[in-house]
């Protein structure tokens, strides 16, 4: 059993940018002749209902909370002051008792370069952002992943000499009861996690969780990328994951899509990283009685995200062993097998369904290992040869009587119905060329690649040093170690893009900050090309009485992967060493 710090690099070509993207930021620091004139920030409270949305166990689509309309301008509302460097930032307080989650929906975010706006707890054990002028969108919106916590600060920070005054606005909150991304709340523990079946390590990241903001309600489902001729970054989904008080495109728009949310190797006791999200999906075309809706990213997903686009046939008679990957409850991804083969039958209305087509989906009577749960509606099912042939729409399988889960037809969703938005024809075959299938392909031609050092079978274990010596071989120690390296060695020149990182347990403290280092060399370190303050797992605790920071146990460091990007992307030779 080996101790490993740095479980993996990210190698690819070139920098991307997209939505959703984060960059280095910390909460700004009041000037001390500031403090006595200036409040603390001032909490403002969302409501909920005192009980969750009742699951709709048919539709298999997750309820996760509830939404409030706020249209809350931070520059209006928030505590304002100016920083020594003359930032101005702008400071409010958001609580929601009892909250498992706090969701933001920006109705208004337009942001000049070099402004930033990030979130974080009271207690600083938690940070999200900085989000800056990348995300800015045409239409002003910005959907952000949920919050863990039950109270966040918002805090814009904006440079002295921007080319505009930058617009922040919080058009609605979600008090979420669960969290999405919250490891290990699926009860499916009869689907094995992706992450221990190494046959499907291409076709999972092409699965992605979907987290939607409604007007009323937030739920979560699975969606999945199609191949396409043109490698265009579409996104499928149920119909019913975008259907509710808002029309299915203002859903859309209203959505956060998060890449490899998924247990890493075979380890099953850590939660895998949840820092690649998108936001920002168009409608192109979706029809109700079919139940499927095909969605565009506005942007390119970041290189980084590693995105894969699924293979898909037109299939009637699909055989072999079926694979569905989903995202159970939102939970980290697993998967489904069945023997059976899979029929025709007809589904009867509801609310979500108004009128099903006749024999329009398939039916799978009985899983042989795992089952579907909420939080799986849109999952794709599988030939075989991992082609996709449907989409989940509901079912009633759980693990103690996993049978009868139902699939709209990709047959039928390609062109039964004539008009360009209901149909996926003229999106998945625009030149008309009559496929009837296509393989699986990568979104970008050559692709981020991970790799890592751990091996199968290996766990996350702190390893102590023998007597007389105290301390972790890789942390603090009576030898006084502050530095650990690892070499990677490859047969040709790489790019590194950003790295994940895995630690048995971390703390953070101000004299001894940690720092990602990366260094040429052959057999050890040597030239430092760059060290680079880790993020997100850096902030120190807020005190809101003093307006300072204080030392805090990062959590998050145990039995957690976190994904950081690198502040610049390095070319390095064929060896190097990332400590």
């Amino acid at each position: 059993m080996k101790r490993i710090l740095l479980t993996g690099l990210l190698l690819c070509g070139c920098l991307t940018l997209s939505a959703q993207l984060t960059m280095p930021a910390m909460p700004a620091v009041r000037p001390a002749s500031q403090l006595r004139c200036a409040p603390a920030p001032f909490f403002h409270t969302i409501g909920a209902d005192t009980l969750p949305h009742t699951q709709d166990a048919a539709t298999r689509r997750c309820y996760i909370g509830n939404t409030r309309t706020l249209h809350w301008d931070l520059k209006a509302m928030g505590e304002a002051f100016v920083t020594d460097n003359g930032t101005r930032v702008w400071r409010m307080g958001i609580q929601s008792p009892g909250a498992a989650s706090i969701g933001l929906m920006m109705e208004d975010f337009h942001l000049p370069q070099g402004a930033c706006l990030l979130l974080y707890s009271p207690d600083g054990q938690q940070l999200h952002g900085g989000y800056g002028a990348d995300n800015n969108a045409p239409d002003h919106l910005l959907a952000i992943a949920p919050f863990p916590s039950d109270s966040l600060i918002v805090e814009y920070q904006e440079p002295s000499d921007a080319a505009f005054d930058g617009k922040v606005v919080i058009g609605e909150a979600s008090h979420n009861f669960r969290s999405i991304n919250r490891f290990g709340i699926s009860e499916a523990v009869c689907a094995p996690h992706v992450g221990t079946q190494p046959e499907l390590d291409r076709v999972k990241r092409g699965v992605m969780d979907l987290y939607v903001y409604d007007n009323g309600t937030a739920w979560a489902c699975t969606s999945w990328m199609p191949a396409n001729p043109a490698g265009k970054p579409y996104l499928y989904t149920a119909y019913h994951c975008l259907n509710g008080n808002l029309t299915t495109s203002q859903l859309a728009r209203r959505s956060v899509v998060y890449f490899n949310y998924e247990v890493p190797a075979q380890d099953t006791t850590v939660q895998g990283s949840i820092e690649q999200t998108l936001s920002g999906l168009e409608l192109v075309a979706a029809f109700d009685s079919l139940d499927f809706a095909l969605t565009q990213f506005q942007k390119m997903p970041p290189r980084d995200y590693r995105a894969y686009q699924l293979g898909w046939t037109l299939t009637t008679e699909p055989g072999g062993e079926l694979t569905c990957i989903q995202h159970p409850y939102g939970d980290s991804k697993r998967v489904s097998y069945s023997m059976n083969a899979p029929h025709f039958t007809t589904l009867s209305g509801s609310e979500y369904r108004p009128c099903f087509i006749r024999n329009g989906y398939w039916q799978i009577d009985r899983w042989r290992q795992g089952t579907t749960e909420s939080g799986s509606s849109g999952s794709p099912i599988m030939t075989a040869d991992l082609l996709v042939f449907g989409g989940l729409t509901g079912g009633n399988s759980y693990c103690d009587t996993p049978v009868n889960d139902y699939f709209s037809r990709l047959d039928l969703a390609w062109d039964y119905r004539s008009e360009r938005n209901k149909q996926i024809k003229c999106w998945l075959d625009p030149d008309n060329t009559g496929i009837q299938s296509m393989e699986g392909r990568e979104l970008y031609g050559q692709p981020c690649v991970r790799t890592s050092h751990i091996q199968p079978g290996d766990s996350l274990a702190g390893t102590r040093l023998p007597q007389p010596e105290v301390g972790l071989l890789a942390g603090h120690n009576s030898l006084d170690h502050d530095l650990f390296a690892e070499r990677f060695a490859f047969d040709t020149p790489q790019t590194l893009y950003g790295l994940f990182l895995l630690s048995e347990c971390g703390r953070y403290y101000p004299p001894s900050p940690v720092y990602i280092q990366v260094y040429d060399g052959t057999d050890r370190p040597e030239h430092l090309r760059l060290r680079q303050l880790v993020y997100p797992t850096d902030l120190s605790s807020f005190n809101a009485e003093a307006d300072t920071f204080r030392t805090a146990v990062k959590r998050q460091w145990s039995g957690t992967e976190t994904y950081v990007r690198l502040q610049e992307v390095l070319e390095m030779d064929s060896v190097f060493f990332v400590g």
